[in-house]
């Protein structure tokens, strides 16, 4: 078998009942770890039990900056599914984390 590439790290994101959450996705080289720009956009396609859900990220360099407001959190169930992606200015998606939430109410 062969390997294709390196997984995106996976993390849960804690929530709380009335509560929003905000985290940032920073950019490197992977070799260097010297900070890279993003290019593109970036966002947050969450699996929501209601639908699908995206949160567009702010971003500073290579800095991106996700709040998700509580009135999404709320519908987030512990096997609720995101997934972060940095859209290029081509088109091509490259994932920066998956995971699930888990509640804490």
């Amino acid at each position: 078998m062969q390997l294709l590439g390196s997984a995106p790290p996976r993390r849960e994101i804690p929530l709380t009942l009335g509560c929003d959450f905000t985290f940032i996705v920073e950019l490197a080289d992977p070799t260097t770890g010297d900070p890279v720009d993003y290019p593109g956009t970036v966002r947050m396609d969450i699996d929501a039990p209601a639908g699908p859900t995206t949160i567009n990220a702010s971003i500073d360099a290579n800095v991106a900056t996700l709040v998700l407001p509580a009135t999404i959190c709320d519908k987030a169930g512990t096997t609720t599914r995101y997934r972060v992606l940095n859209v290029a200015t081509d088109g091509t998606a490259t994932p920066l984390v998956v995971g699930t939430f888990v509640r804490y109410d």
